[in-house]
């Protein structure tokens, strides 16, 4: 993966694994995720921060649970990673 890509993933299983808080994760994650939209042409990256997104904002809008957010992301990690290995 890419540099930016590989940062995503650690975050999104730092907070998968319980290792940083919802508020931790929700500053890095976006923070990033604003960063790869904005200034990165690195497509691994969009595709990944797209697939993380959605279950994100399902969340911050009460749509799902954190139990939900992180079997989501773990989710997006797991097909980010198996897509990966197919090209």
């Amino acid at each position: 993966m890419s540099e930016i890509a590989d940062y995503l993933r650690s975050v999104v299983e730092s907070y998968i694994d319980r290792e940083i808080d919802t508020d931790a994760f929700r500053e890095r994650f976006v923070g990033t995720y604003v960063h790869v939209r904005n200034a990165s042409g690195d497509t691994e990256a969009n595709k990944l921060a797209d697939r993380l997104m959605l279950p994100y904002a399902e969340f911050s809008a009460g749509h799902r649970s954190e139990d939900s957010l992180r079997s989501e992301l773990a989710n997006a990690i797991r097909y980010a990673t198996a897509e990966r290995r197919e090209t």
